[in-house]
């Protein structure tokens, strides 16, 4: 997860010191690089897609090993 916190310094994950499952989402821009860096790093567990949000926005899951979900999301341009 370095790769993201270098490319968006405003995304903050939370820190978790249980092990309960826990879900964040966050505002980022470059998913789709961050994408095709994380399938060039051909991670067997961490292949996550880009989906179209009906929000106007991309959006990217992922997991990791212990169930907690970050949710990514990119705001698309308004239609004019």
């Amino acid at each position: 997860m370095g790769v993201i916190l270098a490319r968006t310094p405003q995304l903050k994950l939370p820190t978790i010191k249980t092990l309960t499952h826990a879900s964040r989402s966050s505002r980022v821009s470059g998913i789709d690089k961050l994408r095709t860096e994380l399938l060039a790093k051909n991670y067997k567990f961490l292949r996550p897609g880009v989906e179209l949000a009906p929000c106007n926005a991309k959006t990217m899951k992922l997991t990791d090993p212990f169930g907690n979900r970050l949710r990514l999301n990119e705001d698309l341009p308004k239609p004019a």
